[in-house]
């Protein structure tokens, strides 16, 4: 059974060589219940982005009042890609609300407009 549940796109603040703002997709963690994540574990989970599948990690700790998804991606070729790249070739920017559909370790992704 597919889980449902609203995230946000949040933006480091900091900036790669490129002149790209770091990403990660945040979910409160009082909302997180259906992401199978682990307190100080990086749990690998499996993201569909815009049609395009990539491995990636889900991290929580008991400091944070939220759930992420690491900035750093691995692409279906096996090639290491940044998450703010892989967002915005699918649509997405800093502060998009979007949906996360989880059935056991693997997420799609979904723009909240889509609902």
């Amino acid at each position: 059974m597919t889980k449902i549940i609203k995230g946000t796109i949040h933006g480091l603040g900091k900036r790669y060589a490129d002149g790209t703002e770091p990403m990660e997709i945040w979910v409160p963690s009082d909302r997180a219940n259906g992401l199978p994540y682990s307190n100080g574990q990086r749990v690998p989970v499996s993201l569909e982005i815009g049609g395009d599948f990539y491995r990636a990690g889900l991290r929580a700790t008991v400091k944070n009042s939220y759930v992420w998804i690491s900035p750093n991606v691995i692409n279906g070729a096996g090639l290491p890609e940044k998450l703010a790249h892989v967002l915005a070739r699918a649509g997405f920017k800093k502060n998009d609300k979007v949906f996360l559909c989880i059935e056991g370790t693997d997420i799609a992704l979904k723009a909240a407009s889509s609902f």
